[in-house]
């Protein structure tokens, strides 16, 4: 049970934070920075109240890294470079595929 347990919730964090990092990449091509700023503020806020329990199934390097990320994303946003920003939220993506990956993988 808690393997299911586990797996299901990381599957449903990865999930609900790629959403977020799709949002951004929207609101980023669409030029829409304010948008973009406060999903940004979002994801980073979600990232926060989930990486306790995330630091028990993974490494905690990754997701201090996605975390510190997002505040460089948020910083690229506000002063509107959007090829900074685009660049930042695709890392981010790419830190929880990883992440997401390991933590599945180091489930017993």
């Amino acid at each position: 049970f808690l393997l299911f347990f586990f797996t299901n919730y990381i599957d449903n964090t990865f999930s609900l934070l790629s959403s977020y990092i799709s949002g951004i990449e929207d609101a980023l091509k669409e030029e829409n920075f304010e948008k973009a700023a406060k999903l940004s503020a979002s994801l980073r806020k979600k990232l926060r109240s989930k990486s306790e329990i995330l630091y028990y199934v993974s490494d905690r390097a990754p997701i201090d890294n996605a975390i510190t990320e997002c505040e460089r994303l948020l910083s690229f946003i506000e002063t509107k470079d959007k090829s900074e920003a685009y660049a930042s939220a695709m890392g981010i993506a790419v830190i929880l595929e990883k992440t997401k990956e390991k933590s599945l993988f180091s489930l017993p």
